[in-house]
């Protein structure tokens, strides 16, 4: 038997590890899983109850290391059946440039810039709702977070008032006190990008937030505040590039059309939604959205039955559903004559 693999990342260590490992152990593989550098122990732990549940040494091999060298060795071994990898665009063209050769089939989940559209005939506080959890969940440290927002004309005065309202009400500071609806970013380096990216947004005005939180016990950590930033320049890191932070760009159009059309122009197709009581709206998003996920007056959550993956940028293959376990099975032909 040639054992699997997968290379997971740091914002969702339990709920990735478990996408990856059941569906290779239920094929009846074992599995080698490499978690991100920033998140060994949680592998680490989950694969020790594992064993004391009385799972059987060598079904579940946790290899920790930096992706330059522990990742890369993993790519490049022929010894290893398949790869499985989520992580960014960047570090997913280095896997499949250290995969090319070794006859490995691959499942590339990479980044994304998951557009939400609102339309006017939303329901405007479920909708707002929506945004705000959809967005600053996890600090916005989520590849299926919304990152851009598309309102339609006739109410996004209306709607962009209301999400103000309700994203200046999360409080943010440490995730174990009770209360605290956000907490850090991972690292200093995703701080320095977020900053980065608002510095470079253009013309767009900065409604709500904007700021590192420095003061008192803010000091110590990597804080941004909820920010909300209107009507930023189309051709803005906000609307164009993957940002993995605080940050909600709001965008003002004439119609769905313009919506797709506009959600469509980035190189990513991870997920999207549409907000509306209309039919006739959710098909024409769903037919015409460059994604692999849609969802329809809902954002981010996804059943553990229903295959998940993306489009262009954001990579190929699915997990979950019956379609992960075709990934850790092979067909085979056998012919018999008497």
């Amino acid at each position: 038997m040639i054992a699997p693999e997968s290379i997971i990342p740091w914002n969702m260590p339990v709920l990735i590890m478990a996408w990856k490992t059941a569906p290779a152990i239920a094929a009846g593989n074992p599995i080698v899983l490499k978690p991100s550098a920033k998140t060994p122990l949680t592998a680490l732990a989950i694969a020790a109850l594992a064993k004391e549940a009385g799972m059987p040494d060598g079904v579940l091999e946790i290899v920790t290391g930096r992706g330059e060298t522990v990742g890369r060795a993993l790519a490049e071994s022929r010894e290893l059946a398949s790869l499985s990898f989520t992580g960014s665009v960047a570090t997913g063209k280095e896997v499949e440039k250290f995969s090319c050769g070794t006859g490995k089939r691959l499942i590339m989940e990479l980044g994304g810039s998951d557009p939400m559209v609102v339309c006017a005939d939303a329901d405007m506080d479920k909708a707002v709702a929506g945004a705000v959890s959809g967005r600053f969940y996890n600090c916005g440290q989520t590849c299926t977070a919304i990152k851009r927002l598309f309102v339609a004309d006739e109410i996004a005065e209306e709607f962009t008032a209301k999400l103000k309202t309700e994203t200046e009400k999360i409080t943010v500071g440490n995730g174990i006190f009770k209360g605290i609806r956000m907490g850090p970013l991972n690292s200093r380096e995703g701080l320095a990008g977020i900053e980065s990216a608002l510095e470079r947004r253009g013309t767009g005005e900065v409604i709500s937030g904007g700021e590192r939180l420095t003061e008192g016990a803010f000091g110590a950590g990597n804080f941004f505040e909820p920010t909300i930033v209107l009507n930023p320049d189309e051709k803005s890191p906000l609307l164009n590039e993957e940002i993995f932070g605080p940050i909600l760009p709001v965008v003002s159009v004439d119609s769905l059309e313009s919506a797709i059309e506009y959600a469509n122009r980035t190189p990513f197709g991870l997920g999207a939604s549409v907000w509306t009581k209309s039919l006739k709206n959710s098909y024409t998003f769903a037919e015409n959205i460059d994604a692999g996920i849609v969802w329809v007056n809902r954002h981010l959550k996804i059943p553990p039955e229903v295959p998940f993956g993306g489009e262009k940028a954001s990579g190929y293959g699915r997990e979950n559903g019956l379609d992960a376990l075709k990934h850790y099975t092979r067909e085979k032909t056998v012919i018999i004559s008497p």
